[in-house]
């Protein structure tokens, strides 16, 4: 089981004087290097049991700034669907450090112990993990913020190289274009099937915020259904995905 998405394209000026034609420069190559890999928990507590699954996040995500090295976990809860669930990441500084770090975790009694309490409560044929890795994000390393939208959806499996182009250029074009929010694309191209996650992050998700946060996704969608860039770039990259697409909106356990 895996995550939503949804659809974009450039106007290109030709130079009017230009006597041949010229190429194109090759497009600048992604600024990745400073995201880290995502371990992504989907967690679908069992009826009656999400308090003690919260409970038991909690208690892993304070293990994990403990033992894990570079690397750091945070904690979602899922709002406005009919499923409550907890939708963690673990952060690691690439793939070689998500193999080392889940070896420490698995050789943590207490991690293990309390990984074992987690699955007791969790209805495993709705829950999934995925290990993502980065294509596309903004210039900066990235900074927490409270409210999270996740989306997730198969690749047509020979389109894997344009559907990662076409999600970078929509990723960079809202870090660039909408300050308030911060998008990122990441693929899971280790398991099957393979599967394109859009993630995009605000400081709020309504736009009056009981913690007085200025941004929030409510005052951004209304200029992105302004953003015919947006709606060009979005409908290109919905061309490459396949359905079923899985939308989730979350907010940090706090």
């Amino acid at each position: 089981m895996k995550l939503p998405i949804a659809a974009l394209a450039p106007l290109l000026a030709l130079p009017t004087l230009a006597p041949t034609r010229q190429e194109a420069p090759p497009p600048a190559p992604a600024a990745t290097a400073h995201l880290p890999v995502l371990e992504c928990y989907y967690i679908v507590p069992q009826e009656g049991r999400f308090q003690d699954a919260a409970h038991h996040h909690r208690s892993l995500r304070i293990q994990a700034a403990t033992i894990l090295e570079g690397g750091e976990m945070r904690v979602f809860e899922q709002i406005y669907s009919d499923d409550r669930a907890l939708v963690s990441f673990v952060e690691h500084r690439d793939l070689r450090a998500a193999f080392e770090n889940r070896n420490t975790c698995n050789a943590d009694p207490d991690w293990s112990s309390r990984f074992d309490e987690l699955l007791e409560t969790t209805d495993q044929e709705r829950s999934f993990r995925s290990i993502l890795v980065p294509v596309a994000g903004p210039a900066e390393p990235p900074a927490p913020r409270f409210a999270r939208f996740l989306s997730r959806s198969p690749v047509d499996p020979f389109r894997r190289a344009v559907a990662q182009r076409r999600a970078r250029e929509l990723v960079d074009h809202l870090n660039a274009n909408h300050p308030d929010v911060r998008a990122y694309a990441y693929v899971d191209d280790l398991g099957t099937p393979y599967e394109l996650y859009l993630i995009l992050d605000y400081e709020s998700i309504w736009e009056r915020s009981p913690d007085g946060h200025p941004t929030s996704w409510e005052a951004t969608r209304r200029a992105l259904l302004e953003d015919t860039r947006y709606a060009e770039l979005l409908e290109a990259l919905g061309e490459t995905l396949e359905r079923p697409t899985t939308e989730v909106v979350c907010i940090e356990l706090r």
